[in-house]
């Protein structure tokens, strides 16, 4: 969506390698996860899932777009991306006031801690070392980082979850690997 995006709104193509790795890493994406691609039906909740993420994905491709603007006008990363999660922490409280939603908040060490790691490390951190890495290498190449992370996510399921790898989950994550490749050699 990065490459569209950017093409659309920038005018600049993308290069031949850049073109491999995201075609690789997209296969790569769709063989993985072509059970809940092809049989698709609003009335379950992982196919919704899969709608609301590819929403949320060509929002974040946008909000990719908006920070090649802000870089080219040479606004910091770190008082942009303050400004975004005010605004954004803003916008959450009117949401829950408008719709009457609770808003619960638990006094536990585990509760804390988790929502400070996110905070700091998942949010503040994750924000801003993102924004540098698209600033530096810019959209196209920065944005695999989205296809890496369902391979990241099988990883960790491996670990936590047992999850069992069949030769479909094998050959899809090789794709993503090579497409990786394909876009680390477009960024040299």
């Amino acid at each position: 969506m990065n490459i569209f995006n950017y093409f659309i709104f920038y005018k600049e193509k993308p290069s031949l390698m850049t073109v491999l790795g995201s075609s690789f890493g997209l296969i790569g994406l769709v063989i993985i996860f072509n059970k809940e691609i092809f049989n698709f039906d609003y009335k379950t909740g992982t196919s919704f899932g899969i709608l609301v993420g590819l929403i949320a994905t060509y929002i974040a491709s946008l909000g990719n777009i908006v920070s090649i603007k802000n870089s080219r006008d040479k606004l910091n990363v770190i008082s942009v991306n303050a400004l975004a999660m005010l605004y954004g922490s803003i916008s959450l409280f009117v949401f829950l006031f408008i719709t009457k939603s609770n808003f619960n908040f638990e006094i536990t060490t585990s509760y804390i801690s988790s929502l400070l790691y996110l905070s700091i490390f998942g949010s503040v951190l994750g924000f801003s070392f993102y924004l540098t890495l698209i600033r530096n290498i810019g959209p196209n190449n920065g944005s695999y980082i989205s296809v890496i992370m369902p391979l990241m996510a099988l990883i960790i399921s491996t670990y936590f979850e047992n999850l069992e790898w069949t030769y479909t989950l094998i050959f899809g994550g090789l794709l993503i690997l090579i497409g990786n490749f394909f876009i680390i050699k477009s960024s040299n």
